[in-house]
């Protein structure tokens, strides 16, 4: 049934973090995974997914739950799916995310009837799944973003309104001109169009350049379409008192510019879930 957790025990005020990942295998089994961390140490953790993931988990897991100590919860999504055939692609749960979702999470966090009786103090939100913001400030309930993927990658998303202001990408996010994200060399591509001043986005170990942002894929209509996406899932993310990354001493070390606590106007919090 959608909004419905499956739960096992009463327990006390405030002593519940519900997790929302991005409904894609990587970021569901990471999110499980931070679930099962959070358990380990005490805490309820309730992973909230779409019913179409449920429905996978728990045919796959069977209905006890995925790992011990962490419950699964079905948000209706409104997307037509047999649980047969391959699940629903990006088009099809991107529109679920922003315009039916958002009131089935709303319900389960303020009813009894869902999760209002658990006592939940966070929620924790893949970043990708920024609808899950606005509805955890409409409840009340403290937001923080849990970043999947390496750091690096997130400093590339998050330095998006800088490689406009200098001219490296489109309003489109169509890159203008190449050049590497930590050192200030380029190459021209489209014209004679010049950038100056140096960037320095990730660590001098890693050389991805403009031509290779994650939102280039597929063909120019596509990459519109994720970017507007990766624009709107940035900007909500202001928003997260904290940001959660899957990082490392060194990668965090090697950050000499400040880039990471720059990002998102805030000093986003660094943690490992690949434990």
């Amino acid at each position: 049934m959608g909004a419905e957790a499956e739960h096992v025990a009463a327990r006390p005020a405030a002593s519940t973090v519900v997790l929302v990942p991005f409904p894609a295998q990587g970021h569901i089994s990471l999110m499980l995974r931070l679930a099962r961390a959070l358990a380990g140490r005490g805490v309820a953790a309730i992973v909230a997914v779409p019913d179409f993931v449920h429905r996978r988990l728990a045919s796959a897991c069977g209905q006890a739950g995925v790992v011990v100590g962490v419950e699964l919860a079905s948000i209706d999504s409104g997307v037509p799916d047999d649980s047969v055939d391959e699940p629903p692609g990006f088009a099809g749960f991107a529109r679920a995310m922003e315009h039916h979702m958002p009131t089935s999470l709303e319900t389960m966090l303020t009813t009894p009837r869902g999760l209002a009786g658990c006592g939940v103090a966070c929620l924790v939100a893949d970043v990708l799944a920024s609808w899950a913001v606005p509805v955890a400030t409409r409840c009340g309930v403290p937001a923080v973003g849990f970043w999947p993927a390496m750091l690096a990658t997130y400093r590339v998303v998050a330095a998006i309104p800088e490689l406009i202001d200098k001219g490296l990408i489109s309003d489109h996010g169509i890159p203008i001109s190449t050049k590497r994200l930590n050192i200030g060399e380029e190459d021209k591509v489209n014209g004679d169009h010049q950038t100056g001043g140096s960037l320095h986005v990730l660590p001098a170990q890693l050389g991805l350049s403009t031509a290779e942002l994650p939102w280039l894929v597929v063909d120019a209509a596509c990459q519109k379409s994720r970017f507007t996406f990766w624009l709107q899932t940035m900007e909500r993310a202001k928003s997260f008192r904290s940001i959660l990354v899957n990082t490392f001493p060194v990668e965090a070390a090697g950050d000499d510019t400040g880039t990471a606590s720059q990002a998102l106007h805030g000093p986003p919090s660094r943690a490992t879930t690949a434990t």
